[in-house]
């Protein structure tokens, strides 16, 4: 049995050590700050949005460690449901594609609808290439502006997010424009962000139901956190950490490079990712206040979004509002999502630390800083370390391993 330190409370963290465990490794997480549970000192809970994208991440998270993720929440009293749409300063954008540009031409005329088509199918475009880079597939160099991918526009050609925003009208414009602000403020240069408007559209939005009505993702975080202490994961402060690993993985956000494709003189575009501003509030329930929903409604300050959720949970009306006018630096999340940024984050390498093999692995990495990223890029890691110590590649495209680790039982030799 190997030893597996990992370092950090993220996501990442939580996503490496889970999977890692699982395959037969004791794991030991060293955070002085664990942000899945409700009483650290910067609860995910509060940071990531109530609704959940990409569902399929956090499925195979838990199918690949234990069993499927509806059991567990469904033991925990829990049910994931479909969430309805945003509205979007009185506009509703359907998830379904069809339902989209019917809603489109019916708020505007025909040829804004074609229009909406078009992005539509340069989201999806974008999606398929940051899938392949970063998030199925570990980038292992750092890549250079002319290793970019082609889809994701470069130095002299248009930036089609800010273009697309300015000639769309009204709220769709303004749902394009807000991509940049919710994914880390980036203002020139953030195109690839388009991508995550069809992740939405593709997988749709999900919700999170318990026994008082709709909540955050923390029951979730909570489903997770117990099958760390079941997988008999340690998780202690880092000055605590046993000594001798055979390997770490370092989830924790690299300090900036001065070299590579970012220099001196663009260092202003290598600004941290901002955060929103969030609070939290709750009123007393009236009998107009719907239960078992969670409504979204996005507004407008300066040009800047201001997100706000409502849920009823029993008597009590939990509201919770993410403002992107007032923007505070969270650089525990990397670089804005700048094209420029995006080739200068760091790969997922091997270094020696303290003469211990270690792999970098965080949200500042070529994945990106959405939380599902954040999952993934924990499982990118731990195909790289299950790998590093045993020779056994049990990646998804190797059909000969199964999910412990082990040849499925077919393709056993006699």
């Amino acid at each position: 049995m190997h030893t597996v330190h990992v370092l950090g409370g993220d996501l990442t963290a939580l996503a490496a050590a889970l999977r890692l465990s699982r395959l037969g490794h004791r794991v030991h997480i060293g955070t002085d700050d664990p942000r899945w549970t409700p009483s650290s000192t910067s609860p995910l809970h509060l940071e990531l949005e109530p609704v959940l994208e990409l569902p399929s991440v956090w499925r195979d998270l838990c199918a690949k460690t234990g069993r499927n993720m509806e059991a567990d929440l469904l033991e925990a009293g829990v049910s994931l449901v479909e969430a309805p749409s945003a509205v979007h300063d009185g506009l509703i954008l359907p998830t379904e594609r069809g339902a989209q540009i019917s809603a489109v031409r019916e708020s505007f005329d025909e040829a804004i609808a074609q229009r909406w088509t078009g992005v539509l199918d340069e989201a999806d475009d974008l999606w398929q290439t940051r899938r392949a880079w970063g998030l199925e597939h570990a980038v292992v160099e750092r890549p250079t502006l002319a290793d970019v991918p082609s889809a994701f526009p470069q130095k002299g050609r248009r930036d089609t997010l800010r273009l697309l925003a300015r000639e769309l009208p009204g709220q769709l414009g303004q749902v394009l424009a807000d991509l940049s602000a919710r994914r880390g403020g980036c203002r020139d240069g953030a195109t690839l962000l388009l991508a995550d408007l069809a992740v939405q559209r593709v997988f749709g939005r999900w919700q999170l139901v318990d026994a008082d009505g709709p909540t955050d993702v923390q029951p979730l975080l909570d489903v997770l956190a117990a099958r760390l202490e079941r997988r008999g994961v340690r998780v202690v402060e880092t000055t605590e950490l046993p000594l001798s690993p055979d390997v770490v993985i370092d989830t924790r956000v690299s300090p900036p490079s001065a070299g590579g494709p970012l220099r001196a003189l663009r260092a202003r575009r290598h600004a941290p990712f901002l955060a929103p501003t969030v609070t939290t509030s709750t009123r007393p329930a009236t009998d107009a206040d719907a239960a078992d929903v969670l409504s979204e409604f996005v507004t407008h300050e300066g040009g800047l979004p201001v997100v706000t959720w409502n849920w009823r949970r029993g008597d009590v009306v939990v509201t919770r509002v993410h403002d992107h006018s007032r923007p505070i630096e969270a650089p525990h999340l990397g670089p804005g999502m700048a094209v420029a940024t995006w080739a200068a984050r760091p790969p997922m390498t091997w270094q020696v630390v303290d003469g211990v093999p270690t792999l970098h692995a965080g949200p500042d990495g070529h994945g990106g800083p959405e939380p599902w990223a954040r999952v993934l890029a924990g499982a990118l890691a731990t195909y790289a370390v299950h790998e590093h110590l045993t020779g056994h590649d049990v990646r998804p495209t190797n059909r000969l391993i199964g999910a412990a680790g082990r040849p499925r039982r077919r393709h056993e030799q006699p």
